[in-house]
């Protein structure tokens, strides 16, 4: 199980190192997570949705402290400029926050499960 977290994260590293440059980066992110976890062992492809999904959670999370820290001075600095109510920025930016990390979450963790399934085919089928 060690193997595992250390494959997802590894995964999870590649998907937030290609995230700013490659649209579907959190594939990449579980393809390797899958093709390492099937080295390791024996693994049925339903292994690498686990350790893709597990891949794509580590993203996130990762991407989550980070939108949390840069939302948090991006909507004091609306508030200072705009002159808005505090309450109210902050309000309309933790509905707008929820909203986007749902989505994001969604789009990082199917897209690593996906990847994660392909990185075990790719291995069994010894294309690389």
């Amino acid at each position: 199980m060690a193997e595992t977290w250390l494959n997802a994260a590894l995964g999870g590293i590649v998907t937030l190192v290609l995230a700013p440059v490659l649209p579907f980066a959190p594939v990449l992110g579980g393809a390797v997570a899958g093709y390492l976890e099937a080295d390791e062992q024996e693994t049925a492809r339903n292994d690498g949705l686990r350790v893709g999904s597990l891949a794509g959670i580590v993203a996130f999370l990762a991407l989550l402290v980070f939108a949390v820290l840069l939302g948090s001075l991006l909507f004091v600095v609306i508030a200072s400029l705009v002159g808005a109510p505090p309450g109210f920025v902050s309000g309309l930016g933790g509905a707008v926050f929820l909203l986007g990390a749902l989505f994001v979450g969604v789009y990082v963790v199917g897209l690593s499960a996906v990847g994660g399934w392909l990185g075990v085919r790719i291995h069994d089928e010894d294309l690389l």
